[in-house]
């Protein structure tokens, strides 16, 4: 009967080091717990030596990427003497991102004193990065469902609310002359007033019917050469009579007025214009509206900042009227999710991340400054 080879201590080591697994073994008897070995599959995976290794706490496999709820974990349980398995981020030393499925467990002498901490640690960035993939195309998925059920809807849609919609503004028009016609009277003014309060709300409804629409929209469009300051400036001339009685606007260090030479300044890129210009009207309208329910005139300010990189122009969207609520960001832009109380579907800011999605730019919103910061990633 075969049994175990009576000398196999003299090869624990060798097993270690042989092992396609890593392995680090850490003393908590010395102060900061240091490494004294480490196997040659660790050191390949993260592309130091064993020297770098040796006399040093493995976190520094962590670079500056130390806010890992992970961390806490294993830290409370090393204090604790207790086995420990999580996954980390850890990068190599060129800087490579490596996921690490990693378990640590104590290891005591007979007299149960804790001598080491053994680490295992399995590289699974794989598995996490296709996980991660998996997971962006299911949310893509249900986000193309919603669009194409609201496809299905909105032709019809539209073409029944805008065939009465016409109508109903064309009276309006007509109703408003003839009062307007009157004799100048206290009755004759509120009648005017309300009429105007009419007239906002079929603008409201016109223009959520055509937010439906072009979320929809898969239509094809040109992409050519276009001048982005250029792009802002008529945004900015198109929504200059919802916002010149709500808030200021700066646009690189300037205040906009509509005299500006929109060829003032020249930023190049790839772009269907119609698309885009679509895109920066919807942020701006976006910041206008929450200006509505936040803050005044003298104090309401959106600035809109153009950084230029080496491959890439970096446009930010920065206004002071509050900020975004925490809990929708994470799904800003989903569809029918708004923060809005006082209008809209909350479709707006779905157009403008499709839009970027199909010009392959980069659209990110955060709180910042006491108000929402929109930063758009440019290619050249």
């Amino acid at each position: 009967m075969l049994g175990i080879d009576s000398n196999i201590e003299e090869y624990l080591l060798e097993f270690l080091e042989q092992s396609k697994t890593g392995i680090i073994v850490s003393d908590p008897n010395q102060e900061g717990n240091p490494v004294v070995f480490v196997n040659n599959t660790t050191c390949d995976t993260f592309e130091y030596e064993k020297s770098d290794f040796i006399g040093r706490n493995c976190s520094f496999l962590q670079g500056e990427d130390k806010d890992q709820p992970e961390l806490s974990q294993i830290r409370e349980s090393i204090l604790k003497r207790k086995a420990v398995s999580a996954t980390l981020r850890n990068y190599t030393k060129s800087g490579k991102l490596v996921y690490n499925q990693f378990t640590i467990s104590p290891i005591f002498d007979k007299d149960k004193n804790l001598k080491y901490f053994l680490g295992v640690q399995r590289d699974v960035t794989n598995e996490v990065l296709l996980k991660k993939q998996n997971d962006s195309l299911q949310d893509e998925k249900i986000d193309n469902a919603q669009f194409n059920a609201i496809g299905k809807l909105s032709a019809g849609l539209s073409h029944e609310i805008n065939t009465p919609l016409t109508v109903i503004k064309g009276n309006m028009e007509m109703l408003k002359a003839s009062v307007a016609s009157l004799q100048n009277t206290p009755d004759r003014d509120y009648m005017l007033e309300d009429i105007s309060l009419i007239e906002d709300n079929l603008n409201r409804i016109k223009n959520i019917t055509e937010s439906i629409r072009e979320v929809a929209d898969i239509s094809e469009f040109e992409i050519r050469e276009v001048n982005l300051y250029r792009a802002l400036i008529i945004s900015l001339r198109l929504t200059h009579n919802k916002s010149k009685n709500i808030t200021k606007i700066k646009l690189l260090d300037e205040f906009f007025s509509l005299d500006i030479d929109r060829e003032k300044l020249k930023f190049p890129i790839k772009a269907a214009h119609r698309k885009i210009e679509q895109a920066f009207i919807a942020i701006i309208e976006n910041a206008i509206d929450q200006f509505y329910v936040y803050g005044n005139f003298d104090t309401n300010l959106l600035s809109i900042d153009i950084k230029e990189n080496k491959n890439s122009y970096v446009l930010i969207f920065q206004d002071n009227g509050g900020g975004v609520d925490p809990n929708l960001l994470p799904n800003i832009f989903k569809p029918f999710n708004s923060s809005k109380t006082h209008k809209g579907l909350g479709i707006g800011l779905s157009v403008v991340k499709k839009i970027m999605v199909e010009h392959g730019f980069k659209i990110k919103i955060s709180n910042k400054n006491n108000g929402a910061e929109v930063k758009i990633t440019i290619p050249k």
